[in-house]
């Protein structure tokens, strides 16, 4: 290599090194035994800057194939002694020792370089690096750069526009990550609390304006941004921290949907679902420790009604504790006892009896609440639409307060009162629970002109039985074996 370099023009050097020949790597270093005893070691650069038989037109063309400007001082080794196993480094600088037109050609070199590196991006540019992933050059990048200068950033497929700072933006935008992007600007100096804009594209005057914190749309980004001194606010509560905590739900939704459907998508959308999915499980695990903290460290913005987005029963726990209302309903007219049967947060409702809540009227049990929620649910079914989602959350909550009856007995006369005939399957594992059920209740169930077809009601009748034998049993002395303990043996 030393003898080609010596040897070659400016032009056979830039065909050598040309960049679209892998094999030829014009940083490569590379280690020569010079005359006088000395050893070279350093790329093809440090050489020709170093060598008395290049000149500046060599420096020029390796520079101009992509020779890196960095390390150009290189390892000069004098060997002395007959094994040459000692050696002293001599140094070299070749800013200061190479020829007057090397140094003016390096000099110059270094300059432009710095000068680019140092350059300010365009708005383009800035999104290109802040999505890119790559953590050390968004570092270095806003280590020179304010990370809170003013970006505009237009999403036309969603008809937004975003104009804030770029630390914003990063908040916002889904694609850029969260310690890659989002933490590397932060800890450059972007300031949580900044306000930014998002308007219509179409209708400008249609705006939000919000801080970098209630912009983001993870709650892992909330989580580092409330780290780098970001202020929560009612806002983040409401429309930003619960509304990315129900996502959840609907992707697990459209994930089996995908599963599910005969229609083929390609695998650049198969893969863009299944992360959606992951991100959005993330956040839901995400949600209940940053719920918590929030309650414990800034209790003055939340109010009553939160109490209805929480997913963390010791975060309820909480509010509960400071005096909050539990009797507060949501925007759907439902109180919190209900809400949570119908979302599937037993464990709060679990709370809520600890708390001796009301479940409402003086007499009403959980189980009347979910079943005239049910009633209504049915009556505004509309035949055929598909739309069962409604319908089974009542039933997962029926089935729940089922399995866990403290008084079988109540929630079996709570459940028959449901408008179109109960399950028999509920109405079963409630009189194997013990629950009793009246003469008129058996009456009417079996009666011809109910709802509930023959097998339907031999499921009921078998569990009466089961259940009249067991009284048998025990009035005749025979060792009495609770109904669950028998069906686990």
């Amino acid at each position: 290599m030393v003898e080609f370099i010596n040897s070659s023009t400016a032009d056979d050097l830039k065909d050598y090194f040309k960049e679209d020949n892998i094999f030829h790597n014009v940083n490569k270093e590379m280690s020569v035994n010079l005359d006088g005893g000395l050893s070279f070691l350093g790329s093809p650069l440090a050489y020709a800057l170093f060598s008395d038989k290049t000149s500046a037109s060599h420096v020029q063309a390796l520079i101009d194939c992509g020779a890196k400007l960095d390390d150009l001082e290189p390892q000069l080794l004098e060997y002395y002694g007959p094994d040459m196993d000692d050696h002293t480094q001599v140094s070299y600088n070749p800013f200061e020792e190479a020829s007057a037109d090397k140094v003016e050609v390096i000099t110059r070199a270094v300059a432009e370089r710095d000068q680019w590196i140092n350059r300010k991006y365009s708005d383009a540019e800035i999104y290109d690096l802040i999505t890119s992933d790559n953590s050390s050059s968004i570092s270095d990048y806003f280590g020179r750069h304010d990370p809170n200068e003013e970006i505009t950033w237009e999403y036309p497929e969603k008809n937004l526009r975003y104009v804030g700072s770029i630390c914003g933006l990063a908040a916002f935008d889904e694609k850029v990550n969260v310690y890659l992007g989002f933490v590397q600007i932060l800890d450059k100096g972007g300031d949580p609390n900044v306000l930014c804009r998002v308007e219509n594209i179409d209708n400008p005057e249609n705006i939000d304006v919000l801080t970098v914190t209630e912009l983001c749309q993870s709650v892992d980004k909330i989580s580092r941004a409330l780290e780098y001194g970001g202020i929560p606010t009612q806002h983040l509560l409401g429309d930003v921290l619960y509304g990315i905590k129900d996502r959840p739900v609907n992707e697990l939704r459209d994930i089996a949907q995908v599963f599910r459907s005969e229609v083929q998508i390609s695998p650049e959308q198969l893969r863009e679902d299944l992360h959606r999915h992951s991100e959005a499980s993330n956040n839901l695990r995400l949600v209940l420790p940053l719920e918590l903290k929030l309650v414990t460290d800034h209790p003055e913005i939340f109010e009553a009604h939160h109490m209805h987005g929480m997913a963390n029963p010791q975060a309820v726990t909480e509010m509960l504790l400071m005096g909050h209302d539990p009797g507060v309903v949501n925007e759907d007219g439902q109180s919190l006892m209900l809400s949570s049967l119908l979302n599937g947060k037993f464990e709060i409702f679990d709370v809520l009896q600890r708390f001796g809540v009301e479940s409402g009227a003086e007499g009403e049990r959980p189980m009347d609440l979910v079943v005239k929620h049910f009633d209504c649910v049915r009556e505004a079914h509309v035949p055929c639409s598909g739309d069962f989602e409604d319908w089974q959350r009542c039933e997962r909550a029926i089935a729940h307060l089922v399995q866990n009856s403290e008084d079988p007995t109540a929630d079996l006369a709570s459940y028959l009162k449901i408008g179109r005939f109960p399950d028999a399957h509920e109405v079963a594992q409630l009189i194997d629970r013990g629950a009793v059920m009246s003469d008129e209740a058996q009456r009417k169930y079996m009666s011809p002109e109910t709802y509930a077809v023959g097998d339907e009601k031999e499921k009921v009748q078998q569990a009466l039985n089961r259940q009249q034998r067991d009284v048998i049993l025990a009035e005749v002395g025979e060792v009495y074996t609770p109904p669950t303990m028998r069906r686990k043996m």
